[in-house]
């Protein structure tokens, strides 16, 4: 498990896609393509980032 959760929000999945890979060898990647999806993630999920 790493040390950090980062919750990555964009409704544009190109500059997902690009945050992601920037950031899958240090931290856990968790993504939203809205608010509304990055609230209720934001909720269930301890500590994003």
């Amino acid at each position: 498990m790493t040390a950090f959760r980062v919750l990555i929000v964009d409704d544009v999945k190109s500059n997902i896609m690009v945050m992601s890979k920037c950031l899958q060898d240090i931290c856990e990647i968790i993504t939203a393509s809205n608010g509304q999806e990055c609230l209720e993630l934001a909720k269930i999920l301890p500590n994003p980032i």
